[in-house]
């Protein structure tokens, strides 16, 4: 029994010994066969399954196989996919090799079989298995030409593209063509390029309409063209470059039927690319270039003289100032709305510019300086303004009355501070024409056009006001006691309205205030005699000054001879000047006509050569370029506050 049992244990045990060894073939069988598999799967030349490209299954595929069939379909798609534009009536088609359409084959191959050979065993054997449950798609980038698809989309647009023109018009001679125009086309490029790179990346046959873009043209109004084609005569003119006068054409106004007009702009409106005609009337201007050229400069427009002295070195250096001052205004001319300025023309009153010391007004008294007698060319120039009817910009009267021209009629300047400025405000030019007679007279003529040959201009002089000059004494020493010298004549001051009246045919058709002229009084200084002497010698003084008071009534009387002698001698200038015009005209006969016309000479004139015989100052002038010659209690009305008489 228990050998039984012995032998029953060995078997059971051998059973066991066997059991093993089978079960550690089989596992040993099972790993060499995995072995195997995976070994067979990981080395396996083809394309694992679970891989597509695009639409094609590429699964079991060899990468050549894979290659063929991409060409295959690529070359297709190349030349038979088709692209159709449709722009309103306009029709092309595009296959994909008009865009240089291409892929590349080799990259999609090489990313399709390396899927499942990257990275160790595990992650190869996990991908591969991933692939078998879940399908992997390769898509394909296609490539094309950017700059051949603009190409064609500009070509498109260009065929497409038409400019919106409006309606206009073009004058040739005396017709107006008016033009209708048309709207204008066009199309959005940007859409159109982005649908057509839209559908070479889908490699599908497509429809691409495109919209055409209208742009109307604007609506012809009546009353714009008519005030286009209407246009005003303008006559011929002038301006001055670099001294020289240059004649500015005249232009021919327009006149045209508005009915007419309305007829051809209600069919323009309502019509693209016709053209219609319209009868024109030229209108010429008043002054044409030829009538302007032939009537340049033919009148003397305004004339005006003023008396100068040259006895004694004083008034010597003054008369220079004078010819200075004359050379640089002499010959300046004026355009058509060109302003005179007496400083910028003149220029600074200093030694190194010639000018000499003459007595001025400053500070109430009389002293040297520079350029004295200045203001007598801008008296004397500012009257033959008036008298030709010019515009006055800026006046300004002296501080005290001057002996050469009356009162309210005189012209300060003071370099930098007063200017004395007058705008042409004629239709014609203007040149000044400035000298110095050998009778001592300075001359301002105007030579330009007259348009009104029986206009005149009067002044009326109204004194509001005047203020007697004081007398100040001041002993002297020097002097015997009991005489007196007068060394500053006084001045008596006043408040003077000036008046310019226009005449026509001799009738007054304007009376026009210009100017409130204000002069302060100047003081009349005499020195008085302190001086002890004998009684024979103050005897002796007073016969002395008895008799200088003598001479003094002598040189008024003399002084009185000579303004008639000035009179004179002043309507021999005239006469001089006239000859001179008669030998600048064509014909004797027609320098009379213009002589006749142009001589507005007035009374006035022969009365600023007055002088006054009280005083030794005849030749004073206010020029103070400092600034301080004018009171402060000037003031000037420039405005026109007309009224009738």
């Amino acid at each position: 029994m228990d050998l039984n049992l012995e032998i029953e244990k060995k078997n059971v045990k051998s059973r066991s010994r066997i059991l093993i060894i089978i079960l550690s073939v089989i596992i040993l069988l099972s790993f060499i066969v995995t072995f195997q598999v995976l070994f067979s799967i990981l080395r396996n030349e083809k394309i694992y399954k679970g891989i597509y490209v695009d639409d094609i299954n590429a699964s079991d595929l060899l990468p050549g196989q894979l290659y063929d069939r991409l060409i295959t379909q690529y070359k297709n798609e190349y030349n038979n996919i088709k692209i159709k534009i449709n722009v309103g009536e306009y029709h092309t088609d595009y296959y994909l090799k008009d865009f240089d359409f291409s892929y590349d084959i080799d990259y999609v191959v090489d990313k399709a079989f390396s899927i499942g050979r990257q990275g160790n065993i595990f992650n190869r054997l996990s991908e591969i298995l991933n692939t078998n449950f879940n399908e992997r798609i390769i898509y394909t980038e296609p490539s094309f030409s950017a700059e051949k698809v603009d190409q064609i989309v500009n070509s498109i647009y260009n065929q497409i593209y038409v400019p919106v023109e409006d309606p206009g018009f073009e004058i040739q001679n005396d017709i107006a063509f008016i033009k209708a125009g048309h709207h204008g086309k066009s199309i959005d490029k940007e859409h159109l390029r982005n649908e057509i790179i839209r559908f070479i990346k889908s490699r599908k046959n497509a429809n691409i309409d495109v919209p055409i873009n209208i742009t109307y043209k604007s609506v012809m109004n009546l009353d714009s063209i008519y005030d286009e084609i209407s246009l005003e005569p303008v006559n011929a003119t002038s301006r001055v470059e670099n001294g020289k006068l240059v004649i500015i054409p005249h232009k021919n106004g327009i006149k045209v039927d508005r009915e007419a007009l309305k007829t051809v702009t209600d069919k323009i409106n309502n019509s693209e690319n016709i053209i219609e005609e319209v009868k024109l009337t030229l209108v010429t201007p008043e002054i044409t270039q030829e009538y302007f050229k032939s009537n340049l400069f033919k009148d003397t427009i305004a004339y005006f003289s003023t008396y100068y002295s040259t006895e004694g070195q004083a008034n010597i250096d003054r008369a220079e100032n004078l010819r200075i001052a004359s050379e640089k205004i002499n010959g300046k001319i004026l355009a058509p709305g060109d302003v005179f300025s007496f400083n910028e023309t003149v220029g600074e009153r200093t030694e190194a510019n010639g000018f000499k010391h003459g007595q001025i007004f400053e500070g109430g008294r009389i002293v040297e300086g520079i350029g004295g007698g200045i203001c007598q060319v801008s008296s004397t120039l500012y009257n033959a303004a008036l008298r030709a009817n010019l515009k006055i910009l800026e006046r300004v009267n002296h501080m005290f009355t001057v002996p050469y021209v009356p009162e309210g009629l005189d012209a300060t300047v003071a370099y930098g501070v007063i200017d004395f400025r007058f705008q042409n405000s004629t239709r014609w030019p203007i040149r000044i024409e400035a000298f110095m007679t050998e009778n001592n007279q300075l001359v301002m003529r105007l030579i330009g056009t007259k348009e009104k040959t029986d206009l005149s201009i009067e002044f009326y002089n109204q004194i509001i006001k005047t203020v007697p000059f004081n007398t100040v004494y001041i002993d002297d020493p020097n002097l015997p006691e009991g005489t007196t010298k007068v060394v500053q004549v006084g001045k008596n001051g006043a408040v003077v309205d000036t008046y310019k009246i226009v005449k026509e045919n001799g009738i007054e058709v304007s009376r026009t205030k210009i100017s409130t002229s204000s002069y302060t009084p100047l003081d009349q200084r005499v020195l008085r005699g302190t001086g002890k002497v004998q009684n024979y010698q103050e005897n002796h003084q007073e016969q002395e000054t008895n008799q200088q008071n003598q001479e003094l009534d002598q040189n008024q009387s003399q002084q009185q001879d000579q303004h008639q002698v000035q009179e004179q001698d002043q309507q021999q200038t005239q006469q001089q000047i006239q000859q001179a015009d008669k030998q600048k005209t064509k014909t004797d006969q027609q320098e009379t006509e213009t002589e006749s016309k142009s001589e507005i000479i007035d009374d006035t004139t022969t009365k600023t050569n007055v002088m006054d015989a009280n005083n030794n100052n005849n030749n004073i002038d206010e020029n103070n370029d400092d600034g301080n010659a004018i009171n402060d209690n000037n003031t000037l009305d420039m405005e026109n506050s007309e009224f009738q008489q």
